[in-house]
């Protein structure tokens, strides 16, 4: 699973970083209990696609597992789920912090899978020289819908959200 750890700079002081795009208790109260996501990642060597899943929710954390999808007769079947992981809402929220002196922000339109939705695009200069990109759609607090890193105009790797169970399903 490709996350946004190791995207936002751990050594940034407080106060240097730009306002993340959700609270922690907006994410919170879209993470509840039977939300899932599903996620393509591209990378030169091929595509692969999984699904987050939140096993357990309480005000505190949440645990959650990844379970690979493969397609099948053109549907998408779940393969054998991964081990959980437990995270605070804090923890998720700040997967979203990067540092003022290498990252800029701005307002965006974007047509995507899940539809046209409005966000934050953070665009994220690395030490290597490479660029990460993350939109954070405005209606779906969590990861970004989309996510990916280019080096000298390269893509190296691109992250999609292509479906997600809504509020009213869980």
């Amino acid at each position: 699973m490709l996350t946004l750890a190791g995207a936002a700079s751990a050594e940034a002081p407080k106060g240097e970083t730009l306002p993340t795009p959700y609270t922690a208790e907006q994410i919170r109260d879209e993470w509840t209990r039977g939300f899932w996501l599903d996620t393509r990642v591209t990378t030169p060597e091929g595509t692969k696609s999984s699904r987050m899943e939140v096993v357990s929710w309480s005000e505190a954390q949440v645990e959650m597992r990844e379970v690979p999808l493969s397609e099948v007769d053109g549907e998408m079947k779940p393969g054998e789920p991964g081990p959980t992981q437990t995270a605070t809402w804090e923890q998720l929220r700040d997967h979203a912090s990067f540092p003022q002196a290498s990252a800029e922000r701005q307002r965006e339109t974007r047509k995507t899978e899940l539809g046209e939705l409005e966000g934050w695009v953070y665009r994220v200069k690395g030490p290597d020289g490479s660029t990460s990109e993350f939109f954070f759609a405005d209606r779906y607090p969590g990861p970004p819908v989309s996510y990916g890193r280019a080096m000298e105009g390269k893509r190296m790797f691109r992250v999609e959200q292509f479906a997600r169970s809504t509020h009213s399903d869980h």
